[in-house]
């Protein structure tokens, strides 16, 4: 997948989109070049040795950097002890997008990304471009749905669930689990037709030629915890569209079993994350993405 879309540079340190690769930055730009572009805004700086933020490159109008420096010892171990596959280059983001792009699904566009390893530490970037401001998902259904309980709007809600079941069945079919699937990865696009949904932040995703069941409901399971307003009966609406069926027989009904016995302990999850960024932030300066809503 590298290779068909991507060409190597600085000793395999470096990949830049094919078609990019004679732009006027890019085009003697190496691993260091990109590494240490300077933001013109910090938009998320959580953790110390990771940050994400935007700038202005010459024929790309507005881009967006995420940058991570991984201890690959650390990983290694947190790897085994937590029994899931920990982030250790961001490669693996750029993949999950390639794919995406090749289901057809709306993503954020890679122009380059890389890595370099120094002994046990390994720096990584990835360099995007932007696809403009829009609502995200966790505040867009509740604002326009949240009350619609009869006639236009009702059936408008309807119509909103099964166009997402259907993209998520389709990214789930395709290989793709986003693995951090919260209501904030998801930007929604209203067009004349209906909406379109642009999937963000797949540092977690992975690609497999089929998407086990525990990665499912992981997916599913944030979703449903980080949307507010969701109903029981959009929740059903939402999986027989996604299993794509017309009533649920004991395997759909096992599957929304595990999804709503993952809910709440997503929730609290939720609640944990945030009160733990919040603390990070405080403590050495950093920043959060805006709350737009």
């Amino acid at each position: 997948m590298i290779k068909e879309y991507f060409v190597e540079r600085d000793n395999g340190n470096f990949f830049l989109a094919k078609e990019k690769a004679d732009s006027p930055f890019f085009k003697t730009a190496n691993f260091e070049t990109v590494w240490n572009l300077q933001f013109e805004k910090t938009v998320k700086f959580v953790r110390k040795e990771r940050a994400t933020g935007f700038l202005h490159i010459e024929g790309f109008g507005k881009v967006y950097i995420k940058r991570g420096e991984f201890n690959l010892l650390k990983t290694f171990f947190n790897t085994l002890f937590k029994f899931t596959k920990q982030v250790s280059s961001l490669d693996g983001e750029a993949k999950a997008i390639m794919r995406l792009a090749e289901l057809n699904i709306k993503t954020t566009p890679v122009i380059a990304f890389g890595s370099k390893t120094v002994f046990w530490k390994r720096r990584s970037f990835l360099v995007t471009q932007d696809v403009g401001d829009h609502p995200r998902l966790e505040h867009y259904f509740p604002q326009r749905f949240g009350n619609s309980s009869a006639g236009e709007d009702f059936k408008s809600r309807c119509a909103f669930i099964v166009s997402l079941a259907s993209l998520l069945a389709k990214m789930h079919k395709g290989g793709v689990s986003h693995r951090d699937l919260y209501g904030c990865h998801i930007f929604v696009v209203e067009t004349g037709s209906g909406w379109e949904f642009i999937i963000l932040d797949l540092n977690r995703a992975d690609v497999r030629k089929t998407v086990r069941t525990r990665w499912i409901v992981k997916d599913l399971s944030a979703l449903a915890a980080s949307v507010p307003s969701v109903s029981k009966a959009d929740g059903l609406r939402f999986l027989k569209t996604y299993l794509g069926v017309s009533h649920l027989d004991e395997n759909s009904r096992n599957l929304a079993h595990k999804i709503i016995k993952r809910i709440e302990k997503i929730k609290r999850r939720i609640r944990r994350s945030k009160e733990k960024d919040l603390h990070l932030v405080s403590k050495h300066g950093g920043a959060l993405p805006e709350n737009k809503e």
